[in-house]
């Protein structure tokens, strides 16, 4: 079912009735070259809740306020006009590689699996500052380019990251 998928966006949703066979399912598909996007936020518990941690680039630990999303916007290429402070999900990179990031804590992560591509978002984007930003676009187009690289020659393909 899942190979008529180019990406998969998990944002919002409760993982916790994932079975052990679909969690395999979803790695496999992973590692032949799907897209996966697993959104933290607020509610990054219901979200990752029977994920593998394998799967995943970060280990997330809890919910922390943002002040400030300079990096972000700089990513964008468009000013956050909403002030903060925001509420993310507080993660480590495991074995991913942060591609932006605000101090410490990091906001977007990508890691490959096989052929496939997993990114962390640390924020929600149907909440502010995202659901508005007009970076959004820019941040999207980058996080879905990754669907044609794998597609085309997943063995030879040029990862941004």
């Amino acid at each position: 079912m899942l190979s008529s998928l180019d990406c998969l966006i998990l944002s919002n949703l409760s993982t916790g009735t994932l079975s052990e066979q679909q969690a395999s399912a979803l790695q496999s598909w992973v590692s032949a070259g799907g897209l996966l996007v697993v959104v933290g936020g607020q509610n990054w518990q219901q979200t990752l809740a029977n994920l593998p941690p394998a799967l995943l680039p970060v280990k997330v630990t809890g919910t922390a306020p943002v002040p400030s999303l300079n990096s972000l916007a700089e990513f964008g290429q468009q000013r956050i006009g909403d002030p903060g402070p925001w509420l993310a999900s507080q993660a480590t990179t495991t074995d991913g590689t942060a591609i932006v990031a605000e101090d410490s804590l990091p906001i977007l992560v990508a890691a490959r699996r096989g052929a496939g591509t997993v990114f962390y978002l640390a924020l929600d984007p149907a909440s502010e500052p995202l659901r508005s930003w007009a970076g959004s676009e820019h941040l999207w187009r980058y996080v879905l380019s990754s669907i044609s690289a794998a597609a085309a020659s997943p063995g030879v393909a040029a990862r941004q990251y």
